[in-house]
């Protein structure tokens, strides 16, 4: 029975992981001397460049997260202001505007690949001539991904876990989209959210 949830999970938000894929060929795209060497829209981007540093990893593996979030936020803004009383062609692009706001949302979290690759390619470079532009950007890069790299690793033990975070996170994002969340209660909730998964993964058995 799980399993059949986590397929059909799996097909529902397929749209989202799509523009998830999307998100990270976007910021390869456009940053120069990086290209995609390969593309399948439904699991990974590989590529590869001459010039590959830890703030473009880190915007590459972070893209999906920003844009789909945006992407997610401008649908429920975009819905918002269309009257779905009006007729049936308004409540489909209502429908339509609401899912896309939803898998976006749902799909939007780092996965533990896209969140590990920044610290991977930090530590790599960490003894190179590089190192006091690491020194520099490493504290910065630490404070940005050490929520995701935790939500990640977490998600990756459990696929339970991951479904409930990727529900928590589009619940949040709607809630804010629809102005019951404010950023002073989206600060105190962060907070709470990242101590808790720092308790969960100290208590995770190992086997």
């Amino acid at each position: 029975m799980r399993e059949k949830l986590y397929n059909f999970l799996y097909y529902f938000t397929l749209p989202g992981t799509v523009i998830h894929e999307l998100a990270h060929a976007t910021i390869i795209v456009l940053l120069p001397n990086i290209k995609i060497t390969k593309l399948k829209l439904t699991s990974y981007v590989e590529y590869s460049g001459t010039s590959n540093t830890v703030p473009r990893t880190f915007l590459i593996g972070y893209a999906p997260f920003f844009i789909n979030t945006s992407l997610s936020l401008l649908c429920i803004y975009a819905l918002k202001n269309i009257n779905y009383m009006a007729g049936y062609k308004e409540l489909f692009y209502v429908t339509v505007l609401f899912y896309i706001s939803l898998v976006s949302a749902f799909t939007a979290l780092p996965s533990f690949q896209d969140a590990i690759s920044p610290w991977v390619l930090m530590r790599r470079k960490l003894f190179t001539k590089r190192f006091p532009l690491i020194v520099l950007f490493s504290p910065l890069v630490i404070i940005l991904s050490m929520p995701g790299l935790i939500i990640s690793y977490t998600a990756m033990k459990s696929r339970l876990l991951q479904f409930i975070m990727c529900v928590i996170y589009t619940t949040s994002v709607v809630l804010v989209g629809f102005g019951f969340i404010t950023g002073d209660m989206i600060l105190i909730f962060y907070e709470y959210f990242t101590n808790s998964l720092e308790v969960l993964i100290d208590n995770l058995p190992t086997y």
